[in-house]
C-alpha cells in the first residue's frame, strides 16, 4: 500500500541527511511508513515505534514501495509496517511517532494519534478436529466480524462470525489448507484483524492424519512411528542410544540392537492390542547401581510390558535396576518372569496394595537413590538423569518429580499445589511447551507416578506412611515429610514421563482401590490441618508458585547468554546465579525472544524461568502483564535500558532497576579511536558517551566491573550510585605441570574488536622478536566469530585455531596466556579465568585494568614490545618462575573471585537498594559451580 511522499522527500538527494523517510499511518494495528539510510542505500534499517515518548515496538524497513522507488530512494525496499503490541491500555488515546533506531529524531508525519479500541471478544484454542481447528470465542457485547488464523506469522485463513452474543460463548471449526497439514511444529494464532488483537496463540503440533493413535495401535500391523504423538520424544531416545554407543567407542552389540528393536516397536504399538507379540526384554546386570526403579504392578500384563520397554529404549548415563513387585496378580503378569531378564521380581501372593508394595520393593534395592515409577508410565530419553541432577544441582533437595504428559502430548503435571480446600495440578491440559512449565523450580509435590529421592532420605523417613494404605495421598503426605525434615521438594521439568493416567486403578472413585482417594483425602487433611490454613485457596493457588523464593528478580539482556561463546555471555549465567543463591527466583527474557537450544535449557535446568516467543510477544506485553511481580529488574547493556526503561518504569513501578553495563562502552571506543587515531571514531565515542550516561542517570543502581570505570561514571554523573559488580569464576589451578606444556595462547570472541587488534599486534610486533628467542614455538588464537582478516595471518607458528568447546584446551596446554589488549574496557574474563586455572599470564595495562593483579607476582604487566618479549620469555623458559607465578595466580583469583566473595557484592549491592536477601547458605543455584559452566570464561 502506498501514501503520499511528504513535498521534502519528492527527490532522491536530501543534504546533510543520514536517515529520511515518513511514518504515514497507523491502519489494522500497524504502524505503516518507510525509512531510508542516504549514506548507505544498501541498509535495511532498524525502527522503533514510541508512544507518549516511550518506547513501544520495533521492526525492520524491508518492504518494497513502489512510490519510494519511483522517488528515487534505490530500489524501494525501504517500508515498514510494524504490529503495535498488545500492551497499550484499551480506550487511551496515544501520540505515536517512529524514529530509525540509534538516529536522533522522529520521521516526518507523526505524531499520530491512536486509540486502542476495547476488546470485545476473547477466544480460547482447544486443539484439532480432523484437520480443523477448534475452540470458542466469547464477547462482551454483541459482536460479528472476520477473524485471520495464523500459522507461523502467515495468515492461513479468513473467516467470519455473526452474531456472537454477551454470555453465550460459541464454539469454532476453523478447516486447514491442505497444504499446512504436515505433522510440524508450529505458531498458531488467531487475530482480529480490525484491531490487530491477538486474541490467543500456542505452540502446536499439526495434524497429519485424522485417524486416531489408539485405532492405528489395535488395528494397524504396521503402525509407523512418525505418525504417534510421541514421536518425538522417542526419536530423541533413539538419537541419544546412538550418541552414547558412539561416544563410548565400542558402539552396539547384534543382542544390544535387536533389544532396542523391540523395545521401539513395544512402545509405539502401545498396549491396546491383545494379541502383540511380546519377546524377552534383557537387562544388563549392574553390580553396583546409582538408582533402584521400583515399579508396583497387579494384573495389567501389557501395560507393566510396555513400561519395561521404555526402560530399555530410554537411555540414561545413571546406572540403574528394576525391581518389580507383583501384588497378587492373576493374569499372566504371574508369569512375567518368563519375558525378562536381569530384572528382580516380588511377588505377593495376597493383595497388599499400592503403597506397602512400594515400601516392600525398597526394602531389596541396592541404589543410593529410589525411583517409584507407576507400571502406566512410558518414560523418555534422560529421565533418570534429569532427576539425579535435581540432587546434584540443589543440595537441600530431598523429593523430585518428573514432568507428567498425556499420551497425546498434552501436559498431566508439573508439580503440584497442596491447597487449603484441595490439591491441584499445575498446567494440567496445557501445552507442555510453554516455558511456564519448562525450569526447574519447588513444587508443593509431586505425583508419585515417577518420582526420586536419596535412599537416606526414604529411610530416615520410613518410607510411605502406613496409614494410607492401601493406596493414595502417599506421596502428597510424604511430600509433606520431606520439607518438614528441612528439604525441598522439587519438579524436574526435563524428566519427562508419559502417564497412561487411570490404567492401573481406573478413574471412578466409587469403587476399586480408587476409592481410597476420597478416604484417605479426610486422613490427610486432618493430619496436616494446622500447616493447612496458611495455603491458598484452589482459586488462588497460582499465589504458591515459587512461593519459596524471598524475592522476585527479572533479567533482561539482548539475547540468552553463550557462557562458550562471549565473557558477557559466562558473566550473565554467574550473576543469575548469584541472584539465585540470595533467595531470588529469576525470570530472563532475551530481548530477541529467540529460544536459543541448550544454552536456554541450561538455564531453565537451574531454576530459571525462560520467557520467549511465542508465549511472549514482546518485552513490552511481558511487563504489561506480569511486571507487578517483581522486586528488581536487573538489565544488561545501556541498549536495553534505553529500550525498555519506559516500560518497566510504567508496568512495573514498585521494582528497583539495576544495571549490569558489563563494560564502558564509551570507554572502550575512545581509546579505540586513539589507537586508530580516528577522529571520526572520537566523534561516534562522544555520542555514545551521552547515550550510555543518559542511561545510567534513569536506573537506580549501575554495576560495574572494575573500580576505573567506576570512577569515570561518578566523575560525569556524580549523583549515580555506582558499585562493583562481581566477578565469580571456579579457581582450580593447574593441572598441568611446566613440563607438559607448550606453546604461547590467546583467547577471545572476535566479534569484539579489541580482540582482533590485540591479535594483530602480537602477531605484527611480538612475533618476530619471539621467533628469534623461541625457536619452534607457536602463538595459538582461539575464540568464535574469527574473521577471514585474522585466518589469512595464520602461519606455520601462527595457528588461527577458532572455537574451542571447553577453555580447558586453552588453559591446560600452553605454557604462557597472553592478553596484548590495547584498548577495550570492563574486566576482561580472559584474564581472570586463565589466573584461575593457574596459567601464568602476560597482559598489557588494558587488559589488566579492574583485575588489580600485582606486576611480578600475580601476572606480568607489559606495555612495550620490549617488556612483552622480556616476560613472555621468563616465564617460557624459567620453570621456578612459571611453577611460583602459577601458584600465586590461583591463589589471587581464589580469594578475588570466588562464588562466596560474588554473593557478598551482590549482596550488597541489593542491599543498597533495600532489597533484603536471604544469608546466601540456601542456593537456587548452588556454590559449587558446575564444572562445565566454570570453564567457559572465554573472553569478549
Amino acid at each position: 500500500m502506498n501514501f503520499p511522499l511528504s513535498p521534502d522527500l519528492q527527490q532522491n538527494h536530501v543534504p546533510n541527511r543520514a536517515y529520511v523517510g515518513q511514518f504515514d499511518r497507523i491502519l489494522s494495528g500497524q504502524a505503516w511508513g518507510w525509512a531510508y539510510c542516504a549514506t548507505n542505500p544498501h541498509d535495511r534499517v532498524r525502527i522503533e515505534i514510541w508512544a507518549d515518548g516511550a518506547f513501544l515496538a520495533l521492526g525492520l524497513a524491508d518492504q518494497h514501495r513502489a512510490d519510494v522507488e519511483e522517488a528515487g530512494f534505490g530500489d524501494g525496499y525501504y517500508g515498514f509496517q510494524i504490529p503495535l503490541p498488545d500492551s497499550l491500555q484499551i480506550g487511551r488515546e496515544y501520540a505515536l511517532e517512529a524514529k530509525v533506531a540509534g538516529a536522533q529524531g522522529f520521521l516526518t508525519g507523526g505524531p499520530i494519534m491512536c486509540r486502542v479500541p476495547p476488546a470485545v471478544i476473547a477466544a480460547q484454542i482447544f486443539g484439532f478436529k480432523g484437520s480443523a481447528l477448534h475452540g470458542q470465542i466469547s464477547a462482551q457485547e454483541a459482536w460479528s466480524g472476520m477473524l485471520q488464523l495464523l500459522i507461523d506469522g502467515m495468515i492461513v485463513s479468513n473467516f467470519t462470525l455473526d452474531h456472537i452474543l454477551p454470555g453465550d460463548p460459541r464454539m469454532f471449526e476453523i478447516p486447514l489448507p491442505l497444504s499446512v497439514l504436515d505433522g510440524r511444529a508450529a505458531w498458531v494464532r488467531l487475530r482480529n484483524p480490525a484491531t490487530n488483537a491477538v486474541l490467543c496463540d500456542d505452540a502446536m503440533l499439526l495434524p497429519r492424519i485424522s485417524t486416531p493413535e489408539a485405532a492405528l495401535q489395535l488395528h494397524a500391523r504396521q503402525f509407523r512411528g512418525s505418525l504417534s504423538a510421541s514421536v518425538g520424544l522417542r526419536h530423541e531416545s533413539l538419537r541419544q542410544r546412538m550418541a552414547i554407543a558412539g561416544i563410548s567407542g565400542r558402539g552396539l552389540t547384534a543382542q544390544e540392537c535387536q533389544q532396542l528393536a523391540h523395545a521401539y516397536d513395544s512402545v509405539l504399538a502401545g498396549f491396546a492390542s491383545p494379541d502383540q507379540y511380546r519377546p524377552k526384554l534383557v537387562f544388563p546386570h549392574i553390580d553396583q547401581p546409582t538408582i533402584s526403579i521400583v515399579v508396583p504392578v497387579h494384573d495389567h500384563v501389557e501395560v507393566t510390558y510396555n513400561c519395561l520397554a521404555s526402560l530399555l529404549l530410554a537411555p540414561n548415563k545413571a546406572s540403574f535396576e528394576v525391581i518389580i513387585v507383583d501384588d497378587a496378580s492373576v493374569d499372566p503378569t504371574r508369569d512375567l518372569a518368563r519375558l525378562l531378564e536381569g530384572v528382580t521380581i516380588l511377588r505377593h501372593e495376597e493383595n497388599i496394595g499400592f503403597l506397602r508394595s512400594c515400601n516392600r520393593g525398597a526394602q531389596v534395592m541396592r541404589g543410593a537413590y529410589l525411583v517409584l515409577l507407576n507400571n502406566d508410565t512410558e518414560v523418555c530419553a534422560g529421565w533418570l538423569d534429569e532427576l539425579l541432577a535435581i540432587f546434584e544441582r540443589f543440595p537441600q533437595a530431598g523429593l523430585a518429580g518428573a514432568k507428567l504428559i498425556y499420551p497425546d502430548g498434552r501436559l498431566q503435571e508439573a508439580g503440584a499445589f497442596i491447597c487449603m480446600d484441595g490439591c491441584v495440578n499445575y498446567g494440567r491440559g496445557d501445552n507442555r511447551h510453554d516455558p511456564r512449565y519448562n525450569y526447574t523450580r519447588e513444587a508443593d509435590y509431586v505425583s508419585g507416578a515417577a518420582i526420586m529421592l536419596p535412599r537416606a532420605v526414604w529411610e530416615a523417613l520410613g518410607g510411605f506412611s502406613e496409614e494410607f494404605a492401601p493406596a493414595y495421598y502417599e506421596d502428597t503426605d510424604l511430600a509433606m515429610r520431606v520439607r518438614e525434615a528441612g528439604l525441598g521438594v522439587y519438579y524436574a521439568a526435563f524428566s519427562e514421563v508419559i502417564h497412561f493416567e487411570g490404567l492401573s486403578h481406573g478413574t471412578s472413585l466409587d469403587h476399586g482401590i480408587k476409592r481410597f482417594q476420597t478416604v484417605n483425602e479426610a486422613k490427610f487433611r486432618a493430619k496436616w490441618a494446622q500447616a493447612l490454613v496458611q495455603r491458598p485457596k484452589i482459586a488462588d493457588c497460582s499465589k504458591a508458585l515459587d512461593a519459596t523464593a524471598k524475592l522476585r528478580i527479572l533479567a533482561i539482556d539482548s539475547e540468552t547468554p553463550r557462557p562458550d561463546g562471549n565473557a558477557g555471555g559466562y558473566a550473565a549465567v554467574q550473576e543469575m546465579r548469584l541472584l539465585q543463591s540470595l533467595g531470588a527466583k529469576v525470570t530472563f527474557v532475551p530481548a530477541n525472544l529467540a529460544y536459543l537450544g541448550h544454552y536456554t535449557d541450561a538455564l531453565q535446568k537451574s531454576g530459571i524461568e525462560c520467557a520467549y516467543a511465542p508465549y511472549v510477544s514482546s518485552i513490552a506485553a511481558f511487563l504489561a502483564a506480569r511486571g507487578a511481580e517483581f522486586d528488581v529488574v536487573y538489565i544488561t547493556r545501556y541498549q536495553m535500558v534505553e529500550l525498555f526503561i519506559d516500560a518497566i518504569r510504567r508496568f512495573a513501578p514498585q521494582a528497583r532497576v539495576m544495571f549490569c553495563n558489563a563494560d564502558l562502552h564509551f570507554l572502550r571506543e575512545i581509546r579505540a579511536a586513539i589507537v586508530a587515531a580516528s577522529p571520526d571514531s572520537l566523534g561516534q565515542a562522544l555520542e555514545t558517551r551521552a547515550a550510555e550516561l543518559e542511561a545510567i542517570r534513569r536506573v537506580d543502581l549501575t554495576l560495574t566491573y572494575t573500580d576505573a570505570e567506576a570512577a569515570v561514571i561518578l566523575s560525569h554523573s556524580p549523583e549515580s550510585r555506582v558499585l562493583r559488580c562481581p566477578w565469580v569464576v571456579e579457581a582450580g589451578g593447574s593441572r598441568t605441570g611446566f613440563a607438559g606444556r607448550t606453546d604461547i595462547a590467546f583467547l577471545g570472541g572476535f566479534g569484539h574488536p579489541p580482540n582482533v587488534d590485540a591479535v594483530e599486534f602480537f602477531i605484527t610486533e611480538l612475533m618476530p622478536h619471539l621467533r628469534k628467542r623461541l625457536v619452534g614455538v607457536r602463538f595459538r588464537v582461539f575464540g568464535t566469530q574469527m574473521p577471514e582478516t585474522l585466518r589469512a595471518r595464520a602461519c606455520e607458528d601462527v595457528i588461527m585455531e577458532g572455537y574451542v568447546r571447553d577453555v580447558a584446551e586453552v588453559y591446560d596446554t600452553c605454557r604462557v596466556f597472553v592478553a596484548p589488549l590495547r584498548s577495550g574496557a570492563g574486566i576482561k574474563g580472559k584474564v581472570v579465568g586463565a589466573l584461575a586455572a593457574g596459567v601464568p599470564v602476560v597482559v598489557s595495562p588494558v587488559a589488566a585494568e579492574g583485575i588489580n593483579v600485582a606486576h611480578g607476582r600475580d601476572a606480568m604487566v607489559a606495555e612495550s614490545v620490549a617488556e612483552w618479549v622480556g616476560a613472555i620469555c621468563a616465564l617460557y623458559l624459567d620453570s621456578g618462575c612459571w611453577s611460583a607465578m602459577s601458584a600465586n595466580a590461583t591463589a589471587f583469583a581464589r580469594s578475588q573471585f570466588s562464588f562466596a566473595a560474588g554473593q557478598r557484592r551482590m549482596r550488597d549491592a541489593l542491599a543498597s537498594l533495600g532489597v533484603a536477601t536471604v544469608n546466601g547458605d540456601r542456593a537456587g543455584a548452588d556454590e559449587a559451580l558446575d564444572q562445565d559452566d566454570a570453564k567457559q570464561a572465554a573472553s569478549s
